[in-house]
């Protein structure tokens, strides 16, 4: 820094005459850059629409990342068959019953095969919770009520942008084995 420092108080002249060489190009340059500045500071594009359309209609969702929470049956079951599936919809409505104004579209309630996993041995839904205000996180107390309201076989997981867990349907709900 000194030796900077030195530079600038030995070369006044050359570092005044770059300050107003770089002003210069300013004044020059304005005309062609003002235009671009607007006093609109609304999001631009469509999907910035839909989405407060969504958040509108439904009082959740549109720019709020979802969870997914994932089940993961035994080998020779699949979530497309009927019992299966139907047991699956429980599971995830179980969630819709104990957090507050939650949206879920799962494989149950759609039928649509993006829900199902290739092998048909996975299925998730996108829960989409009421929009938080501040900085209080998101409800995660009640995401036990769709882990135990599935078979005991099965395999139970959250993901979320934020974290991640897994769960056998054996382990508590702190996460650790009985």
């Amino acid at each position: 820094m000194t030796a900077l420092t030195r530079f600038v108080l030995r070369h006044k002249a050359l570092v005044a005459l770059f300050w107003v060489v770089v002003a210069a190009a300013g004044v020059m340059t304005i005309s062609g850059t003002t235009h671009r500045m607007t006093n609109d500071f609304s999001m631009p594009g469509q999907a910035f629409k839909v989405d407060n359309q969504i958040a509108s209609q439904y009082g959740n969702g549109g720019s709020q990342t979802p969870y997914l929470p994932v089940i993961t049956v035994p080998a020779g079951q699949k979530v497309t068959d009927p019992a299966v599936a139907a047991a699956t919809g429980r599971a995830f409505a179980a969630l819709g019953r104990a957090i507050p104004d939650v949206r879920i579209a799962d494989y149950a309630t759609t039928h649509n095969p993006a829900f199902v996993t290739r092998d048909g041995r996975s299925t998730f839904a996108l829960v989409y919770t009421a929009p938080m205000a501040g900085f209080g996180g998101r409800p995660s107390a009640r995401w036990s009520s769709w882990r135990w309201s599935s078979p005991a076989s099965w395999r139970c997981c959250r993901w979320s942008s934020a974290a991640s867990r897994c769960w056998p349907r054996s382990w508590s709900s702190a996460g650790s084995p009985r």
